[in-house]
């Protein structure tokens, strides 16, 4: 977190607030593995989870914003695929 915020919370909206507009056109499984061959070679072991979930988001062509990729993780760095709790939203 950049130490231009003070609270996680303002961090968050900067942060995540980039996606408001934008709409789901795809999503696709990435695989990793020549990450994971890497730590099993040279440690002997698996590294980390190797299929992450991917989201591909549009905001339409006639917007001229690129196409943004939400690839999911466990962490900032990378080390594994992550969960997204989806839920309906109760508006009332």
């Amino acid at each position: 977190m950049s130490k231009k915020y003070k609270k996680w919370e303002d961090w968050a909206k900067d942060y995540y607030g980039q996606l408001v507009g934008y709409t789901i056109k795809e999503f696709k499984i990435e695989d990793d593995s020549e990450i994971d061959g890497y730590y099993l070679r040279r440690f002997k072991r698996q590294g980390f989870d190797s299929q992450f979930p991917v989201f591909i988001l549009t905001k339409g062509n006639a917007s001229g914003e690129p196409d943004l990729k939400i690839s999911v993780s466990q962490d900032e760095e990378g080390n594994g695929s992550g969960f997204l709790f989806i839920e309906e939203e109760n508006n009332g």
